[in-house]
């Protein structure tokens, strides 16, 4: 028999230090009975908590401030995965003395360390350059020193080059987080749109947020520049980044099965296992669909200089360029792939019922006399793009519960195979919910040793299963 187990998990370190008070540096990882730590694309950080059941009185007698630093080693049996971060204590909570007052119980809230350094602070500072070179400098002079770019990266173990023109800036100051990884990085995509903007005494992470949703680029239809840590590394890239990165190259394969293979030896099956899946949302709500503005969207870009205004029509079938999860234009997928017909869409999605939206124009567009105006901000365009490409990648979004896998990062795109729920059907994959879905939160979640790991991801309508093999999962 085996002795494998993907669910164990252990807190190796927990290290606290603090540069205040004079005290020893202090390792509580006995103390440890659990931990929650979550990451996703829309959020501008990673957060976390440790569980404590402290019976040595370190909160009392150190003192613990939530001002000290802590280095936190973690060891995950999944795929024999280690994962160390540089973290900050900005929050203790929920304390309860134990059932035998011998003790208490309460939890250690973190972040990492460049990012707690960073929202200490607020800018007020104006600038002339495009979004993604003033993002850039906003980086450098507030998360941590960048060195030169490269267009090399490791995906999977293999050398690749970059799409598009982004570059990884490794963190100078950066502790290595172990011997495979390094030190963190900033991705970066440039943004071609220039902007002239004034920073109103936002925090750093405020600042890096508006200025992805200014962000535009002809090699990003969506519109959807982000910015959001992991803990490995930060991100300003827009969705099609991750989507070009990962064609190509093997994607992970994972399947759902609420029953799996109980044979040891199937280890494979077992940290590939989906045990719980729940369906937010499957693509059938056509009211969201009308006034959402996912198939036709208007905006008025009014001029108040010149005294004109411009309305800007927006047709799904007709004008949206951005890209499934397979690299294929939206708008050409097949009928399979889309959640509604072609003649249902031309009569159901009106210039009647168009979703509007007002732009009162204070930037230059081609054709212009030239003035002191802004450059060209691309904003009708940003507006209809990303508000119909949201609707889209969230048409079908699910959540699923497996053992702990430590590895799967938010913007990464697997490969899932779903069986269909039909007993009357010969197909044995359910083709609309089955194909590549992009990886949007995770939340891993470790309790007396055993860690569950949950995903939230998102699918673009009912795309990408035109290449998933049917595999015997075990089940």
């Amino acid at each position: 028999m085996s002795d494998f187990n993907p669910s164990q998990c252990e807190v190796t370190k927990a290290q606290i230090v603090s540069d205040y008070s004079g005290a020893m540096p202090e390792d509580i990882a006995q103390l440890i009975t659990g931990f929650e730590i979550i990451q996703s694309m829309d959020m501008e950080h990673y957060s976390g908590f440790l569980e404590v059941q402290d019976t040595l009185g370190v909160l009392e007698k150190y003192p613990l401030r939530a001002e000290e630093y802590m280095l936190l080693t973690i060891n995950s049996y999944d795929l024999n995965a280690q994962i160390t971060l540089y973290t900050r204590i900005h929050k203790i909570s929920d304390l309860v003395p134990t059932e035998s007052n011998n003790g208490l119980l309460y939890k250690l809230h973190f972040i990492s360390t460049e990012s707690y350094e960073a929202n200490k602070r607020k800018i007020t500072q104006s600038y002339e350059a495009s979004t993604s070179e003033i993002a850039n400098q906003v980086f450098h002079n507030h998360y941590g020193k960048l060195d030169e770019g490269t267009r090399e990266d490791t995906l999977y173990g293999k050398e690749i080059e970059l799409p598009f023109d982004t570059l990884k800036h490794p963190l100078t100051d950066s502790l290595p987080l172990n011997k495979n990884i390094g030190k963190r990085n900033f991705y970066i995509k440039d943004s071609y749109a220039s902007s002239g903007v004034t920073i109103p005494r936002y925090t750093p992470a405020y600042t890096m947020k508006f200025l992805s949703s200014i962000s535009w680029s002809s090699e990003s239809p969506s519109c959807t520049f982000r910015f959001f840590e992991t803990l490995e590394n930060y991100y300003f890239v827009s969705d099609e980044y991750f989507i070009r990165k990962q064609m190509g190259n093997n994607a992970k394969k994972f399947y759902y099965g609420p029953y799996g293979s109980m044979d040891p030896r199937d280890a494979a099956y077992a940290v590939n296992r989906f045990e719980k899946l729940q369906i937010n949302s499957k693509g059938n709500d056509t009211g969201s669909d009308i006034f959402s503005g996912a198939y036709r969207s208007k905006v008025l870009e009014i001029d108040l200089l010149r005294r004109r205004v411009v309305e800007h029509k927006w047709n799904y079938d007709d004008d949206a360029e951005f890209i499934d999860m397979d690299g294929v234009v939206a708008r050409n997928n097949s009928e399979e792939s889309q959640p509604h017909t072609r003649g249902f869409r031309e009569e159901t999605f009106t210039e009647e019922n168009a979703r509007q939206f007002v732009v009162y124009k204070d930037f230059q567009s081609a054709g212009d006399i030239p003035s002191s105006r802004r450059p060209e901000r691309f904003i009708p365009r940003i507006v209809s793009n990303r508000v119909s490409y949201y609707h889209h990648l969230n048409n079908t979004s699910i959540q699923v519960g497996m053992k702990g896998r430590f590895d799967i990062r938010p913007g990464e795109i697997i490969i899932l195979q779903i069986p269909n729920f039909d007993a009357g059907t010969t197909e044995r994959m359910n083709n609309h919910l089955s194909g590549k879905y992009m990886v949007r939160t995770t939340q891993h979640s470790m309790k007396y040793g055993v860690l569950s790991t949950s995903l939230t991801l998102s699918k673009f309508d009912w795309s990408g299963t035109g290449e998933i093999e049917v595999e015997n999962n075990g089940s």
